[in-house]
């Protein structure tokens, strides 16, 4: 099976066997829709030289020529989580067929994974040869906080409800980032409410989505990786999923 990822600003979804460059010509032009129903813009899903990582974008399929041989089934997986689940099917289900070489075929949206040719799911950013989009996030601190870096171990301990301070998640950040990390242990109700969390909070840090992030907060490096540094590399970064 193919493996089909989404990512929005980092976040990515797999799909798999061979229909990999026609889920993402259907699937590509679901997830505008898909986006278009949030609170993203175009503006926001253009790639820009500043800042490092790039805002959120989509990866164009090129045409395939590849010969189906009948329907093409897609499913999404369990960790997808709501609501993008909801609204990934809702838009898969309007989409028919997708083109092959030798015409159009039929497109089936199952509810199992385990019977489909092509799966939707959440995976680490940077690991997906094409994915579909890319949502990363950010460890933040209240702006005049001089700590600069913090180790990945501190991090891992504090999503898990250890260490010296809490780590205090945002809901989206939880949602996507749980299949990497498990459940986190500290979620805020609403990421509106984080820096003030942090700020009665001695010592807590926060993640927050990299298009929520304003001049109130620095960003912190993970074990020396710079989200914000013009080297930065996707596979490295814990923080991002596709």
């Amino acid at each position: 099976m193919i493996n089909a990822f989404i990512s929005i600003r980092r976040l990515r979804f797999s799909f798999r066997p061979r229909m990999l460059q026609l889920m993402m010509t259907a699937v590509g032009l679901i997830l505008v829709l898909f986006l278009s129903s949030c609170t993203y813009t175009m503006a926001d899903l253009a790639i820009h030289a500043h800042p490092v990582p790039p805002a959120g974008h989509f990866i164009q399929a090129a045409t395939t020529t590849e010969v189906l041989d009948g329907p093409v089934t897609v499913a999404l997986a369990g960790n997808v989580p709501d609501p993008y689940a909801r609204q990934i099917f809702n838009e898969l289900v309007q989409v028919t067929t997708v083109e092959g070489a030798n015409g159009a075929q039929p497109l089936n949206v199952l509810a199992s994974p385990d019977n489909a040719r092509a799966v939707v799911r959440v995976a680490r950013a940077g690991t997906v040869a094409q994915p579909l989009l890319e949502r990363f996030y950010a460890v933040v601190v209240p702006f005049a906080t001089t700590l600069d870096d913090i180790p990945r171990n501190e991090l891992q301990q504090r999503w898990q409800g250890f260490g010296d301070a809490p780590l205090i998640v945002t809901p989206d950040a939880a949602a996507l980032l749980q299949s990497q990390w498990g459940r986190p242990a500290t979620v805020l109700g609403a990421t509106d409410e984080l820096l003030a969390a942090l700020e009665v909070t001695p010592g807590a840090w926060g993640i927050l989505p990299f298009d929520q992030l304003d001049p109130r907060y620095k960003v912190l490096s993970i074990d020396g990786i710079n989200p914000l540094s013009n080297q930065f590399d996707a596979a490295t970064y814990p923080l991002g999923v596709a």
